[in-house]
């Protein structure tokens, strides 16, 4: 929305996410009148909370809380998500995508981001360390921090293959072999 409304014009994004202080010149009522209007049309539905309300600054604040939620919705939702995180325990081969997904919810929350190098050791420890003896060469790797989750996940599904022998499970549908009788061909008799 942020940027639909810097594409009207650079002074309804201003008067939307800054707001004008003190006594609005006629040009600024101008540009805050325009903007309420935009909001207005934008938000239908959720016009009722935001109505009453006076300063283009004042709605979009209301708004970011409506669809954000306030910074506690945003910490306990942290806590919730930093919690799966932390219980997280899958094989290799399946953890990257949902372990990702996990991460994206977390870092969007813009409350305290997960790094790649945190990623790289929570993938590293939810190994069985009987199986895979190449956690202690990663974990000591200088370049942990600095090293991109993909890789990390390449060399150990790499590793996978290679030292333990471990491949993709086989899909669960069966295949049905058919079985034809191969029949001699028949002499034709000629009927006079």
């Amino acid at each position: 929305m942020g940027a639909y409304l810097d594409a009207i014009a650079p002074e309804v994004w201003m008067a939307t996410k800054t707001g004008f202080t003190g006594d609005l010149t006629s040009e600024q009522q101008k540009w805050n009148a325009k903007t309420r209007n935009v909001i207005f049309e934008a938000i239908s539905e959720v016009s009722a909370r935001v109505n009453g309300i006076d300063l283009a600054c004042d709605i979009w604040k209301e708004l970011i809380e409506i669809h954000e939620g306030s910074t506690k919705v945003h910490e306990q939702k942290y806590h919730v998500l930093r919690a799966k995180y932390d219980a997280f325990k899958m094989l290799v081969h399946e953890m990257y995508s949902r372990l990702n997904v996990i991460v994206k919810d977390i870092n969007a929350l813009d409350v305290s981001k997960i790094d790649s190098g945190s990623i790289n050791r929570k993938i590293l420890m939810l190994l069985p360390k009987s199986k895979y003896n190449i956690i202690n060469a990663m974990l000591q790797k200088e370049n942990l921090e600095k090293m991109e989750v993909e890789e990390l996940v390449g060399e150990i599904h790499a590793h996978e293959i290679g030292i333990l022998g471990m491949t993709e499970e086989p899909t669960t549908s069966k295949s049905i072999a058919l079985k034809t009788k191969i029949n001699k061909p028949r002499k034709l008799k000629m009927v006079k």
